[in-house]
């Protein structure tokens, strides 16, 4: 007799409680939406007669598991959806988070016809923007040869590949040209905020692409010197930042010879994302 959805999930439900899994309801029903869609059917809709396959049950046990060791969802099912697409993710790139999407919002603003990504991980930015400006033309770079194997991947699942180029490199590193935008979410976590994670991203994700170590400041200070020479006229640099350090980031620019375009808030009101244009503009 094929077991019921309804107990399977409930069981489920249940454990991820008491494994203090977060919105552990709301993650059980993904991943039994994934798991019907990974067997043959149409997801949640599939499932109508309230029971399931015995290789769909497997896959969601499996997957369940994964979850009540904390695994983050998107690395149990390999994917995640950001700004428009859905977009491949592993334990090799940070996972992309709602907040990333002020860049790709600001960067379409711009109207941009080339792009650079620097730190491009899953390449969540960088083919955002290019699947939004399609004449535009995009180079990631990311020290990570496992992350940049995951951007080539999803540049061709978006169609971009032929727009798209990637390299290995330590941030301006491997650049020899000028861009009209230049994005970058460096990691901006200081050592005493990343030991307070959740374990769903300490245990998971990428360390390098959280932290620099320190006041998480060390990224901003190595990128900074090399934008202003990197920008086209007219220009715009957009990086995101952690909260409380507008201040700091901001200075460690204008430094460089850039100056403040504008500061853009998240949902929450605080500020994430710092826009920049050259000082002789």
């Amino acid at each position: 007799m094929k077991p019921l959805i309804r107990e399977v999930v409930s069981q489920a439900i249940t454990r991820l409680k008491e494994a203090d899994v977060p919105d552990a309801e709301t993650d059980v029903w993904k991943l039994m939406d994934e798991a019907s869609r990974a067997c043959g059917g149409q997801g949640l809709a599939s499932l109508h007669d309230e029971s399931m396959s015995q290789p769909c049950l497997q896959l969601f046990e499996t997957w369940t598991n994964q979850r009540e060791l904390r695994q983050p969802v998107a690395q149990i099912i390999g994917k995640r959806w950001f700004y428009a697409h859905e977009f491949e993710v592993n334990a090799d790139v940070l996972d992309p988070r709602p907040e990333s999407e002020l860049l790709v919002t600001r960067a379409i603003a711009c109207e941009p016809n080339s792009v650079l990504d620097l730190g491009v991980g899953s390449g969540c930015l960088l083919l955002s923007i290019l699947t939004q400006c399609s004449t535009a033309q995009g180079l990631g770079v990311d020290w990570c040869e496992k992350s940049l194997h995951v951007a080539r991947r999803n540049a061709t699942r978006l169609n971009c590949q032929d727009r798209a180029q990637f390299c290995r490199g330590h941030w301006f590193g491997s650049v020899f040209s000028c861009y009209d935008v230049i994005v970058a979410n460096p990691p901006y976590i200081s050592d005493i905020d990343y030991q307070d994670l959740p374990p769903d991203i300490k245990n998971w994700e990428p360390k390098h692409a959280l932290t620099s170590g320190g006041d998480g400041l060390q990224s901003f200070k190595k990128i900074a010197p090399g934008v202003a020479s990197h920008l086209n006229d007219g220009g715009h640099f957009i990086v995101e930042i952690g909260v409380g350090q507008s201040t700091s980031v901001e200075s460690i620019f204008c430094a460089s010879g850039l100056k403040l375009w504008e500061a853009h808030q998240d949902l929450d009101g605080r500020v994430r994302a710092l826009e920049f244009i050259s000082a002789s503009n």
